[in-house]
């Protein structure tokens, strides 16, 4: 497989890391048939507005790239069949989260969402990059009860060894990796 054989991508943000990887240093797309998804509010926070901190080389693609293969989101949406994204605002204005589903059994993508495990004991703590703490908090929780349910499992893109795990319920919340 090689990068023109990829026909989407789901950023759950806009931060650098994770999408600085889109474009070479002259603003051609890495993978040129790839249809690209993430937040309109992110759009507008990075993208349109000069003042961000988004590599120059990356804005001039994300402006040049054919219109029909950018998709921004705004609300909880289909993608594919069994892959949808979800509105999680709070890290940036635009974060989403994915959703990967057959049957019963869902995987939360959660981006930076949740930034690390440690969250479910110290709900209040943040990530330095949130720009609205307060209702990435909010967020937090509701992800929080999601990955409480049975065959739901989540990863962030920062957890320790990236691996895939779930809240269990009791008296105190525990995240099993």
């Amino acid at each position: 497989m090689s990068p023109a054989d990829i026909d989407v991508v789901i950023c759950t943000h806009l931060h650098l890391d994770h999408c600085g990887w889109l474009f070479d240093l002259a603003g051609r797309p890495v993978f040129p048939r790839a249809h690209l998804w993430f937040g309109a509010a992110d759009w507008q926070h990075f993208v349109l507005d000069p003042r961000s901190r988004m590599l120059d080389h990356i804005r001039q693609g994300m402006l040049t790239t054919d219109g029909a293969r950018v998709h921004l989101v705004s609300h909880d949406t289909t993608v594919v069949p069994g892959v949808d994204v979800t509105m999680t605002p709070g890290h940036t204005p635009g974060h989403l989260s994915v959703v990967v589903s057959s049957g019963v059994h869902r995987a939360l993508l959660l981006g930076d969402a949740i930034t690390c495990p440690v969250q479910l004991d110290e709900p209040t703590w943040h990530a330095m990059g949130d720009v609205d703490p307060q209702l990435a908090a909010r967020v937090r929780e509701r992800l929080f009860r999601e990955l409480e349910a049975e065959n739901t499992y989540g990863a962030g893109a920062h957890f320790p060894e990236l691996r895939f795990g779930r809240v269990l319920t009791g008296e105190l919340r525990r995240w099993i990796g």
